[in-house]
């Protein structure tokens, strides 16, 4: 199955549901433990940030009772 694929390698996922789709019957975690073991899942990538921060995590308003963003109104 693997083998005929067109990539380097397949999330378990993906190789889960095409054994699916054969008519075998296993689970994810096993799927996921075999392909680990015979390194043959997807690279995955780090995840680095992209740049600084949009804020620091506080939102303030200049008065009290007031939301940040225009809300719809009510007729």
């Amino acid at each position: 199955m693997l083998a005929t694929s067109e990539w380097v390698g397949e999330g378990h996922r993906k190789a889960w549901a095409r054994l699916r789709a054969e008519g075998v019957r296993t689970s994810k975690p096993r799927v996921l433990r075999l392909l680990r073991e015979a390194n043959l899942l997807t690279p995955t990538r780090t995840g680095a940030p992209h740049g600084p921060r949009a804020h620091d995590g506080k939102i303030t308003t200049e008065r009290p009772d007031e939301i940040g963003a225009p809300t719809a109104r009510r007729r």
